[in-house]
């Protein structure tokens, strides 16, 4: 009898982790289509978002071989040592999902794929987030792209021009910086410059950097990079804000 109740526990316990597993796979696959769906659509095929810590989250897709790059670079902790960055390749092949990272392919049977698909669910939900916060801001604002040199003007009253790159590389496992330099004449004629700038490190850029003036004339206006091409052109999600 008691042989029979040990066996009928290790059947219980086994269907119970199958049905586990599964559960965990579906969940794997509508993140990794969810992922694919956003950045594919994207002229560069990947996105960069912060965590909360400030680490840099970047998912790139690659359509070739259905295969997202899952990337993490982890924030440096004081001096100049260079940044840990962190890189999974993540398939679908149609049956489940599986990790890849330094050549080791980690499957549902290892002991280290369910901390690794938790890590990947959480910086999904991270990358949802994000992703929502620019839908709303689409809807609340609109996009806008300067080339060198160029001036647009926009019906808000006030005018907007691109006058020059700065480009910056620092050392050895940091990231490379350039920065773009934009001037806005307003409405008082009064002219004021601001700074957007970019890092990208090891092929992956930073989340587009932001802008928003706490007092005077573009207080409303919140401004963040969507694009930016060192020496050509960048691109700006112009958004209003709420003001209390």
């Amino acid at each position: 009898m008691k042989n029979l109740f040990v066996i009928l526990l290790c059947y219980v316990n086994f269907f119970s982790c199958k049905a586990q597993s599964e559960t965990m796979n579906i969940k794997l696959t509508e993140l990794f289509n969810a992922v694919k769906k956003k950045v594919e659509v994207t002229k560069w095929k990947n996105i960069s978002v912060y965590k909360k810590n400030y680490e840099v989250l970047n998912f790139r897709y690659v359509e070739a071989t259905n295969e997202i790059y899952w990337t993490t670079i982890v924030k440096e902790i004081g001096g100049r040592k260079p940044r840990k960055i962190i890189a999974y390749k993540v398939s679908y092949d149609n049956i489940k999902i599986q990790f890849e990272k330094d050549n080791i392919v980690f499957e549902n049977s290892n002991t280290e794929y369910k901390s690794i698909a938790n890590s990947f669910i959480s910086d999904v939900l991270i990358f949802n987030e994000y992703q929502e916060e620019i839908s709303k801001e689409i809807k609340k604002g609109k996009i806008i792209t300067l080339k060198k040199g160029e001036k647009i003007k926009l019906k808000e009253g006030f005018s907007l021009s691109l006058t020059k790159f700065i480009s910056k590389h620092v050392f050895v496992g940091q990231p490379s910086y350039a920065r773009a330099e934009l001037i806005f004449k307003l409405k008082n004629s009064r002219r004021e410059k601001i700074n957007f700038s970019n890092q990208f490190l090891n092929g992956i850029d930073y989340p587009g950097d932001t802008w928003l003036q706490s007092s005077g004339q573009l207080k409303k206006y919140f401004f963040r990079v969507i694009t930016f091409k060192c020496d050509e052109s960048i691109t700006l999600l112009i958004s209003k804000k709420e003001i209390d």
